[in-house]
């Protein structure tokens, strides 16, 4: 194998719908289902697998370390389902969207992102699932839309809260849940023109797991603080966002 084609291997992506209208069209209604597989090459000997329950009691990852995991490929897949619904009612056109997809994600200690190219570090497997929400309101039959959209990502659906940053379970930021809530105002100059302004409020999973020293002891600092070892991750972080958007088509 080359290298450098560290996703050679074919993959597969399915995806089926089926969409009803009302016989006046003044409403729709649909739903889908979605499969994928496929996978990369681990680009060391070292996996770390499903999370279990360790020797302390608390859930880690699972060290692999043998010669015949570099370029071994590491498998994706995802299942979704989806459904929409549509109605022109009396205060415009009201739209209804959601989609949940869940599987299986290789990534690194510091993302569960799909590399661009062949990590030169470990690969670890993690269970994932994600959602979003839309709802989306015309109002009336002026040029302005509402949208509210609900969100979530959970990099690690077998961690949760305080087992995330355990010393010796290889467990970290990377496997903490996010969720987040948007409100938008859309506005359609014309045909071609359309202006949005948006807010995600961003939420994330919190830990509190404590550094421990070589004794097992909680670690404190000069003022007999709690040392932690995601430090940060104790509250929800500021990272909220607004987004200003111009959109043309032509």
């Amino acid at each position: 194998m080359n290298v450098n084609d560290f996703d050679f291997q074919k993959d597969f992506i399915g995806n089926i719908h089926w969409i009803q209208a009302s016989k006046n069209e003044k409403s729709t209604f649909g739903i889908g289902a979605s499969y994928y597989s496929g996978g990369w090459a681990n680009g060391t000997t070292n996996v770390y697998r499903a999370v279990k329950t360790n020797a302390n009691g608390d859930k880690a990852y699972v060290f692999d370390s043998v010669a015949t995991n570099k370029n071994h490929i590491s498998g994706r897949t995802y299942t979704g389902a989806d459904a929409q619904f549509s109605i022109d009612g009396p205060l415009g056109l009201t739209t209804v969207r959601g989609e949940y997809i869940m599987g299986t994600q290789p990534g690194t200690s510091s993302t569960s992102v799909s590399p661009g190219t062949q990590p030169t570090t470990d690969t670890y497997i993690r269970k994932f699932d994600g959602a979003y929400f839309y709802f989306v309101q015309n109002i009336l039959k002026s040029p302005f839309q509402v949208i509210v959209k609900y969100d979530w990502y959970d990099p690690n659906t077998d961690l949760s809260g305080n087992e995330i940053g355990k010393p010796k379970t290889f467990t970290g930021a990377q496997d903490l849940k996010y969720t987040t809530v948007g409100l938008g105002l859309a506005f359609r100059a014309n045909a071609n023109v359309k202006f949005t302004a948006y807010y995600d409020l961003v939420t994330n999973e919190t830990t509190n797991a404590p550094k421990l020293d070589s004794s097992g002891n909680v670690v404190k600092d000069s003022k007999g603080n709690i040392v932690y070892n995601l430090p940060g991750y104790q509250k929800d972080i500021t990272d909220n966002v607004f987004t200003l958007r111009c959109q043309f088509k032509f």
